[in-house]
């Protein structure tokens, strides 16, 4: 398990560091995110969390635990004078901070993730032809199926920490005909980008508007599980 902390931009530590040298440990075991930064109050961003969630999965992690002061402290009634005045819980009663814009967001990744085949997922930052940040908030963290090495993928997936252009290498999917399109992990909703599209070996995609953060996925066009996924527009 990884323990982290950021500054409320969420920028001062890449958890993709701590789940990368677990993943590719010698002896491999499951790793995942099991404390970042907690969120104070009802207001902060969640895209601090998302970010956290998002890229830690994408980059092996097979889960990530999400935190908040008020809830681990029991405000009022178990907090004591120490933890109140190195963690703020930004709120009165633990209660107010159940249903903060965070913790209804981040179950998302779920439909995302479950729609797809989920144990032989691995990370490819190969994928990434152009794009990438510097840091956690310019971030691209791709994930897919198959095996390192073989063109047997018949998913990719890349988190895109901001919206920016991105060009994503798809060789790696053994078919002839993609589907791609847009997850907004603030709603779970899916906007077509391209469908049933020759694959050339290269997706490239302008930056998106609308948002912060995104999810690009791409599948062969015969194992996309549509039904599953609310689209903003009609699949034929």
């Amino acid at each position: 398990m990884s323990q982290a902390k950021s500054d409320a931009g969420g920028t001062n530590y890449d958890l993709t560091n701590a789940v990368t040298t677990d993943y590719h440990s010698g002896i491999v075991k499951p790793t995942m995110v099991a404390e970042h930064r907690y969120e104070s109050g009802i207001d902060e961003d969640p895209i601090i969390q998302r970010r956290s969630l998002y890229l830690s999965v994408f980059a092996g992690a097979f889960g990530y635990a999400y935190g908040h002061n008020a809830l681990w402290q029991m405000t009022p009634h178990t907090a004591q004078p120490w933890m109140l005045k190195g963690w703020n819980p930004g709120v009165k009663e633990w209660k107010q901070a159940l249903h903060t814009a965070a913790a209804q967001q981040l179950h998302h990744i779920k439909i995302l993730l479950y729609n797809y085949s989920y144990l032989n997922r691995i990370p490819d930052q190969s994928l990434i032809l152009a794009g990438q940040g510097d840091n956690i908030t310019n971030r691209v963290q791709v994930m897919r199926n198959g095996h390192i090495g073989n063109t047997d993928a018949s998913y990719i997936m890349a988190y895109l920490s901001t919206a920016q252009a991105i060009t994503i290498k798809t060789t790696v999917l053994a078919a002839s005909k993609l589907n791609a399109y847009w997850f907004d992990p603030r709603t779970e909703h899916t906007e077509i980008l391209k469908w049933h599209f020759k694959n050339s070996g290269i997706l490239s995609a302008e930056k998106k508007t609308g948002g912060q953060d995104w999810v690009l996925v791409i599948t062969d066009r015969d194992a996309s599980k549509t039904k599953h996924l609310p689209f903003t527009a009609s699949i034929h």
